[in-house]
């Protein structure tokens, strides 16, 4: 664990160095820069084992919380469906595509969390419930309590015409609950909730974030 810790210090200076000769280099300062500095394998190895341990921890955590199974894979040897394996091999070879973090297995009602492609805590979080919602809806996630103040503060955050849009919707009969229901179930649809509308989903996973923690 000492080493490990001396092994990431030695990563922050270079960072603390490399960005000192950034603004140097603008300043018209001319120093050599400074060379990366080079790890064996298993330190590399050290420092990511290091990495992972708070993915688990939080992938494990949100499992236990939202009852939903989770399988964490350690790398590709641990990815058994062809289709999964197929769409990780293309976010590693496809410039600027997001690599995929996680995945739902409809069959095992299981979320899988690729941690080679999980970046930090929040990552895994937002993976965790991006595939959840997407594939057991947000009611199921949250409890009836929870989905209640979920609704409550989307309608707040929604705009004058989406609200006129969907409070009209067949069902909901005027009700603000039902109709904020109705919207997020529109981004749900798609099952591709970064897209619809970036900023507002962004938001309501801040919210859902909010409400499971206080759970």
């Amino acid at each position: 664990q000492e080493r490990v810790g001396r092994l990431a210090a030695i990563q922050q200076d270079y960072i603390a160095q490399a960005e000192a000769q950034t603004q140097s280099t603008q300043q018209q300062t001319e120093q050599p820069v400074q060379p990366a500095p080079q790890f064996t394998e298993e330190e590399k190895a050290a420092l990511e084992e290091e990495r992972r341990k708070p993915l688990r921890a939080k992938a494990k955590e949100l499992s236990e919380k939202l009852g939903v199974k989770v399988k964490i894979a350690e790398d590709l040897s641990d990815v058994k469906e062809s289709k999964a394996r197929e769409q990780l091999l293309k976010s590693v070879v496809s410039n600027g595509k997001q690599k995929v973090a996680g995945w739902y297995n409809q069959a095992t009602g299981e979320v899988t969390i690729y941690l080679p492609h999980a970046e930090s805590v929040e990552d895994v979080e937002k993976t965790f419930i991006h595939e959840v919602v997407a594939h057991k809806g947000l009611r199921g996630l949250l409890g009836e309590e929870g989905f209640n103040v979920l609704c409550d503060a989307v309608w707040d955050m929604m705009s004058e015409s989406d609200r006129n849009r969907f409070i009209n919707y067949p069902g909901v009969n005027g009700d603000k609950r039902a109709a904020a229901d109705e919207y997020m179930a529109h981004f749900a649809e798609t099952l591709n909730l970064e897209e619809a509308k970036p900023d507002m989903w962004e938001r309501i996973v801040a919210i859902i974030k909010q409400i499971l923690d206080s759970m």
